[in-house]
C-alpha cells in the first residue's frame, strides 16, 4: 500500500470569535444583555452610556403613557426597600412580645431554628431535645409545652409535624377566634383527621354517609378546608421574583398593527469619542487597540440584535394580527420556519431571537415564542393549538360544577365550534393548562 499526497477542495462554515460573540448577543434576554452592557462599561474605558437613553425614556413615557419602575440599582441606598422579614424573624418578634422566662425563650428559639422551609417541624421533638443539650432540669414536657405555644403563633399552622396536623391547627385557630362556624370547623376537622384521602379523590358520595351530615354542611366544610394553607410559611418564601422588561411595543395605527422598539428597555452604549480618537491616532499599545476592537464589536452586535429583533417581530405581528385584534381564539398556526423563510434567516436565528424576548400590547406582555404554535386540523381548516387550549379553558370555566365536562364531551363541543381535535389531544392540552380531570373537578351536588 503506497502513500500519496492529494489536494481536495471543500467548503465549510467556521465559527469565528466575532460570529460566536454576535450569536451570544442575539440570544441574550433583556436582563442578561443589560447586565452584559453594564459589565462592559465598567471594564472598558472606551465605552460609555449615551445620554439619549434619558430622552428616549421621557419620550416613551409621554407618548405611550406607560410607566416603568426603576430597578433597585437605580435608587439611592437609603431609598431601597429593606430585606423582607424572614419566618424566623417574624416568629422571634412574637416571642419578644410575650412575658416568658429565659428557659421558655431558649426552647422557642431552638424550635424556630429547627423549622423547615414550609414551616414544619420535621424532626421528632425527642430528637430535638436530645440534640439541643439543654440543662438537665429541662424535661420533655417543657419541650412539648414550648411546641404547643409555638403552634399558637402566626402564621397559623406553624410548627406542625405534617400537613394534616397543620390543617388541624388552622381549623382550631379559626374555631377559637370565631372566624368560622364551630360546627363546620368540627366537621372539617373530622374530615381532615379521618377522611383526608377520600377528600383528595373528591369522593364526596363516600364521605357523606360516613359523617352522617347534610350535603350543604359537607360543602361548607370542604370549602373551609380549601381555604386553608398547606404550607404555613409560604408567604415568607425566599424565592426572588424575576421581572421581565418588554423590548417591543405593538400598537394599532391607521395602517394596522405595527411593532416598534422600546428604546428605554436597554441602556444606550457608545464609544467615548475622545478616548477612541486617541487610540486611533497615536496609540501604539496593542492592549488599547484590542479594547477599541472589543467595544466596536459590542456596539455592532447590539445594533444587529436590535434590527433582527424588530424584523422578526414585525413579521410575527403581520401574521398574528388577528390575535392582537380579537384575542387568543384567533391565533393562527405558526412555526419558526415560516418566519425564517420570509426574512431569509436561518431557523436557529429566529429561535434565538424569540427566546427570552417580550412584547407589550393592549392585551398584556407576551414572550415572542408564545405566538408560535403547532397546527390542529388539515391545511384548509387549520387552527392554532393555542386557540384550542384557550377554548378548552373557556369551556371548563363555564361548566356545571356538579357535572364537569369529560374529555370526550369537550372534544364534541370543540367539534361543534369548528375545532377538530382528538380526545387524547384534549387530555394533553388540559394537563398542560394545569386543569384536573373531570372526576377531580366534580363539586358536591
Amino acid at each position: 500500500m503506497a502513500q500519496t499526497l492529494s489536494l481536495q477542495q471543500s467548503q465549510r462554515m467556521a465559527l469565528t470569535p466575532e460570529l460566536r460573540h454576535a450569536i451570544s448577543i442575539l440570544q441574550l434576554s433583556t436582563a442578561e444583555l443589560t447586565q452584559l452592557i453594564n459589565e462592559a462599561i465598567d471594564q472598558n474605558p472606551l465605552l460609555e452610556v449615551s445620554d439619549t437613553s434619558e430622552e428616549a425614556t421621557d419620550s416613551f413615557d409621554s407618548d405611550q403613557q406607560l410607566r416603568w419602575e426603576g430597578t433597585a440599582s437605580d435608587q439611592e441606598p437609603w431609598e431601597r426597600k429593606e430585606h423582607p422579614e424572614s419566618l424566623a424573624e417574624h416568629l422571634l418578634r412574637q416571642v419578644g412580645c410575650l412575658s416568658l422566662s429565659d428557659k421558655e425563650k431558649s426552647l422557642l428559639a431552638w424550635l424556630i431554628g429547627s423549622l423547615d422551609d414550609n414551616g414544619f417541624l420535621s424532626a421528632p421533638i425527642e430528637r430535638l431535645a436530645e440534640e439541643a443539650k439543654m440543662p438537665a432540669e429541662i424535661r420533655l414536657s417543657d419541650w412539648k409545652a414550648a411546641l404547643k405555644l409555638l403552634q399558637s403563633f402566626e402564621p397559623s399552622g406553624i410548627g406542625a409535624r405534617d400537613y394534616k396536623e397543620s390543617l388541624l391547627i388552622q381549623l382550631n385557630h379559626r374555631r377559637l377566634s370565631m372566624q368560622s362556624d364551630p360546627v363546620i370547623c368540627a366537621l372539617a376537622s373530622q374530615i381532615v383527621q379521618e377522611h383526608l384521602e377520600l377528600l383528595a379523590k373528591r369522593s364526596f358520595d363516600k364521605i357523606r354517609p360516613l359523617l352522617g351530615c347534610a350535603s350543604k354542611e359537607l360543602e361548607e366544610a370542604v370549602r373551609l378546608i380549601a381555604a386553608l394553607t398547606p404550607h404555613p410559611a409560604s408567604e415568607f418564601s425566599t424565592d426572588s421574583i424575576n421581572y421581565v422588561t418588554p423590548e417591543i411595543l405593538v400598537r394599532k395605527t391607521g395602517e394596522g398593527w405595527c411593532a416598534e422598539l422600546i428604546e428605554a428597555s436597554l441602556p444606550k452604549v457608545r464609544l467615548n469619542r475622545i478616548y477612541a480618537e486617541a487610540v486611533t491616532d497615536s496609540c501604539h499599545d496593542q492592549l488599547w487597540k484590542d479594547r477599541l476592537h472589543e467595544a466596536s464589536e459590542l456596539i455592532k452586535n447590539i445594533e444587529h440584535r436590535r434590527i433582527t429583533l424588530l424584523r422578526v417581530t414585525q413579521a410575527l405581528v403581520r401574521r398574528q394580527s388577528d390575535f392582537f385584534e380579537s384575542g387568543p381564539l384567533c391565533m393562527r398556526p405558526l412555526v419558526l420556519r415560516q418566519i425564517a423563510d420570509e426574512l431569509e434567516l436561518h431557523e436557529s436565528t429566529v429561535s434565538r431571537v424569540v427566546s427570552g424576548k417580550y412584547l407589550q400590547c393592549a392585551r398584556g406582555v407576551f414572550e415572542l415564542k408564545y405566538f408560535f404554535s403547532s397546527q390542529i386540523g388539515d391545511s384548509n381548516e387549520a387552527v392554532s393549538s393555542i386557540a384550542v387550549k384557550n377554548e378548552i379553558a373557556r369551556l371548563i370555566a363555564s361548566e356545571n360544577p356538579s357535572k364537569p365536562l369529560s374529555d370526550a364531551k369537550i372534544t364534541e363541543l370543540l367539534s361543534e365550534r369548528g375545532f377538530s381535535a382528538a380526545r387524547r389531544t384534549v387530555a394533553k392540552y388540559r394537563d398542560a393548562l394545569g386543569i384536573a380531570p373531570a372526576s377531580q373537578r366534580k363539586k358536591i351536588r
